[in-house]
């Protein structure tokens, strides 16, 4: 509250003796909507920001720094209030006033990425393309200036709400190298960067990518005490072992169509027993002909987890 005081006084101190339209007014006027909006203010926030926006479009033009930065706060207020377009609009907005700075960094055609309906029949091929996507992401690129790398990391959340989810990886996961550049693994910015690429992971059917992205975060979080988002993300990460769990089954079915009814039959009546004895059963069966050891063991993890969702309910 007293930062929001000072704040208040700074402004109205500059607009009277400045002037509405001086660049020192403008970069309170920001700061104080910025200062609104992280304290719930969201309506505040919003009209304010947008009369400062409409101030330094008229005084410094689109490309000035000031301008970016209130576009940029003013997408994430719209992002809180539900108005994903008007956000969307923003942040795209800002991001092509930098093009010269992304086409130095290999990212020129993020922006223009077309979005296609997951089809969840295709799910081995849409897999291939993620880890393609993410690849080309994660390549060795010139450091991107911070300003760039915040507005890319709050424009993926907001394509993520809206669905549009492979250029929501495609900028998270760039966003992610850029700040493990700039500030190193162990760091908030790029802990919770790495959460959010693993919830974008998980929505997209990939969750063993998401694992590696959640232990990273969550390795960090520790490291920086930060109690709050690492249960965040030890909650997040209990999802993916049971989603990463049903992918392996799922594979494993695949390479098991003869033996489905088998295999989702043992141990319904009873607890499955050990792994031994699991596996013993399944390969007594006259239809299971050659079935590689861990294929069987991947199908003994699934079935415990099986057994341990149906005790807990």
């Amino acid at each position: 509250q007293e930062a929001g005081v000072l704040l208040r006084e700074g402004m109205d101190y500059r607009i009277q003796v400045l002037g509405q339209n001086n660049e020192l007014t403008l970069v309170v006027l920001y700061n104080y909507g910025t200062w609104l909006f992280d304290t719930g203010n969201d309506e505040a926030a919003a009209e304010l920001l947008e009369t400062t926006l409409h101030t330094c479009i008229q005084v410094h033009g689109n490309a000035h720094t000031t301008t970016q930065d209130v576009k940029t706060t003013l997408a994430g207020v719209y992002t809180s209030l539900d108005r994903l377009e008007d956000a969307h609009f923003l942040y795209n907005d800002v991001l092509r006033e930098q093009s010269l700075v992304l086409v130095s960094s290999g990212l020129s055609t993020i922006l223009d990425t077309e979005e296609t309906d997951y089809d969840d029949n295709q799910e081995e091929a849409h897999t291939e393309v993620s880890q393609s996507a993410l690849n080309e992401a994660l390549v060795e690129a010139p450091a991107l200036p911070l300003n760039i790398l915040h507005t890319m990391g709050e424009y993926s959340i907001l394509l993520h709400a809206m669905g549009k989810m492979k250029k929501a990886k495609v900028l998270c996961a760039r966003t992610v190298k850029g700040y493990e550049k700039v500030y190193g693994p162990i760091s908030s910015r790029c802990a919770e960067t790495r959460f959010n690429l693993a919830a974008i992971l998980d929505d997209m059917g990939s969750p063993v990518q998401a694992l590696k992205f959640c232990d990273e975060c969550i390795i960090a979080f520790e490291a920086l005490g930060d109690t709050v988002r690492l249960e965040s993300a030890r909650d997040l990460r209990e999802v993916l072992i049971k989603s990463a769990a049903a992918v392996k089954f799922k594979s494993g079915m695949l390479k098991l169509r003869g033996i489905v009814k088998l295999v989702m039959g043992l141990g319904r009546s009873s607890k499955i027993g050990s792994e031994k004895s699991y596996k013993k059963k399944l390969m007594s069966s006259s239809k299971v002909v050659m079935v590689e050891q861990r294929t069987l063991s991947e199908l003994f993890d699934y079935r415990s987890l099986l057994d341990m969702n149906e005790s807990a309910d």
